[in-house]
């Protein structure tokens, strides 16, 4: 299980959110000769559905009126139908954080359910023990590890979560390790369209979770792991907790990552994550490095004897949605060519998130784009200036015979500088 601290300090982000909770209400029955053989129906209380919002998960708290039959996640009475006024559907559905009554009855349940369109979505349950719903397992988790050298002193060892869908590996979410030096706790690597296993060919982009700050040297939340958990593994929607710590264990960052069942190309993890600081960081040396809270990492990988690390590409643009409500376009370096730091955005251009809070990697108006989306702009702190600040590098992270590997980071962190004020280093 994961360990609870007393912070001193903390700060809330939840990257990529749902429908909010809602709770049901009395059924109006539909049509006659159109009828649900459960004897408790309710009609869900949804906001407004459009056809644009076909497939796309909900996750509701649900309260039961009379006695519900649930024994478990697996065995249970629950069910959800779809009424559009001219039949009804059963639509496959899960439960999970049961609350429960008395021995095998719940009170209230967290319910996951894909969108059919417009219409009615009911809900159903019975107080006697009925067969178990047969619904396909679309989403499960792994855990993994993997090693890779390909040239002596340079090598991928990791252990990692995987999220599999329909027999498609959709996400890595590394627990330990190092991908060529760079630590791996809190990471999470897209992978590309269609792969089965986990291999570094098969990489997209990537994502980190972690709190990073620079005293002295490169500092970050993903240097040590110290606890992970397997939360909820279900045919709809999986969700998996990593806490992890850095090396002087001066800050932690809890992390809950939540996948749910997508049949189409477009694929989300949400986030909630946690930071806790429970010593003082100062920042000493590298300043643009001053409390990054997440951040977006493209990789781009050339070798000319080793084909399998051909890999990887660093999109041409990126995109922020800023506090005067206008999107900011920028060229990223595709092919940077110093180990040097290059900023393209650094603190003293005090380019803050806006809302709706998002940035985003991308090929500009039309192909594939990686963003990350916040719940707010201005997330929960007891002592940092209200906001967050984006900050975009690239360099040349590898430069050896046979073997060039480039990156680049976008991120969004503290909000420490103001235009005319100084630069919070604390």
């Amino acid at each position: 299980m994961l360990t609870k601290r007393e912070p001193q300090s903390f700060i809330v982000i939840i990257v990529m959110v749902l429908l909010s909770a809602v709770c049901p209400s009395e059924l109006m029955l539909p049509a006659a000769g159109q009828t649900i053989q459960m004897p408790h129906q309710e009609e869900l209380m949804l906001p407004e559905i459009t056809p644009a919002m076909q497939s796309q998960p909900v996750d509701i708290t649900v309260s039961f009126e009379q006695p519900c039959w649930a024994p478990d996640e697996v065995r249970h009475s629950v069910r959800v139908y779809h009424d559009d006024g001219s039949s009804i559907e059963e639509l496959e559905c899960q439960i999970y954080d049961l609350e429960r009554s008395s021995g095998e009855y719940i009170t209230a349940c967290n319910l996951v359910f894909l969108l059919q369109g417009p219409g009615d979505y009911i809900l159903a349950y019975d107080d006697s023990e009925t067969e178990a719903p047969e619904y396909p397992d679309h989403v499960s988790v792994g855990e993994g590890s993997y090693y890779y050298e390909p040239v002596p002193g340079y090598s991928i060892d990791l252990d990692y979560y995987s999220i599999m869908d329909d027999g498609s590996l959709i996400y890595g979410i590394g627990q330990r390790g190092d991908f060529f030096g760079i630590d791996m706790a809190q990471k999470v690597i897209k992978q590309l369209p269609g792969s089965e296993t986990f291999d570094v060919q098969h990489w997209g982009q990537l994502a980190s979770y972690a709190f990073f700050w620079y005293e002295d040297r490169d500092k970050g939340t993903d240097e040590q792991l110290v606890s992970k958990e397997i939360v909820v593994d279900g045919p709809l929607m999986a969700r998996v907790g990593i806490e992890s710590t850095s090396d002087d264990e001066k800050v932690t960052t809890t992390a809950y990552y939540t996948y749910y069942h997508s049949p189409g190309s477009e694929k989300r993890l949400m986030t909630a994550v946690t930071h806790v600081v429970h010593k003082q960081c100062e920042i000493r040396g590298l300043e643009e490095e001053d409390g990054i809270y997440a951040y977006l990492l493209t990789v781009r990988a050339r070798s000319s004897s080793i084909d399998k690390l051909n890999l990887g590409v660093i999109p041409p643009y990126l995109h922020v949605s800023t506090e005067d409500g206008t999107i900011h376009e920028y060229r990223l370096d595709q092919n940077p060519e110093s180990t040097d730091y290059k900023w393209l955005l650094d603190t003293r251009d005090d380019i803050d998130i806006g809302s709706p809070a998002w940035f985003s990697i991308d090929n500009g108006d039309s192909g594939t784009a990686y963003a990350l989306i916040f719940n707010t702009s201005t997330p929960a702190s007891s002592d940092a200036r209200p906001g967050i600040q984006i900050r975009a590098v690239g360099r040349q992270e590898v430069s050896i015979p046979g073997l060039e590997v480039d990156g680049g980071g976008i991120s969004g962190g503290r909000n420490a500088y103001e235009q005319g004020g100084t630069h919070d280093l604390t």
